[in-house]
């Protein structure tokens, strides 16, 4: 059995710093490429997956044009200037009983409340 020291990115004889390894340059390139490509492909798809979570964050909180579409009756909804429901005519704000108040302004667009965070 020999005592030789091996290259630690390679495992060739030869040593383990530059110079003392024929290879030591060519085994750190080929560890940096292989290394670097692996850490490429893996931010590409951690790219992938935040972009299509920033399209689905984004279409969730767009406002949504009343000549577009209109919410489900009774949903509350964000409108410029605070909470409100569309029940079938009119838009609402919350008040203590289920028929709400009519809003005196014009509503021009709504968004879909975000989800509690609990």
């Amino acid at each position: 059995m020999t005592d030789e020291k091996l290259c630690p990115d390679c495992g060739r004889p030869g040593g383990f710093a530059q110079g003392e390894c024929a290879t030591y340059a060519s085994c750190v390139a080929a560890t940096r490429v292989e290394c670097d490509t692996l850490t490429i492909t893996r931010l590409r798809a951690e790219n992938a997956r935040l972009s299509e979570e920033v399209a689905r964050l984004k279409a969730e909180r767009q406002w949504i044009p009343v000549g577009e579409r209109m919410p489900p009756t009774g949903l509350n909804v964000l409108v410029p200037g605070g909470l409100a429901f569309f029940d079938g005519i009119d838009w609402r704000t919350m008040t203590g009983d289920a028929s709400g108040r009519r809003i005196q302004w014009e509503v021009t667009h709504w968004m879909p409340q975000p989800k509690d965070p609990l």
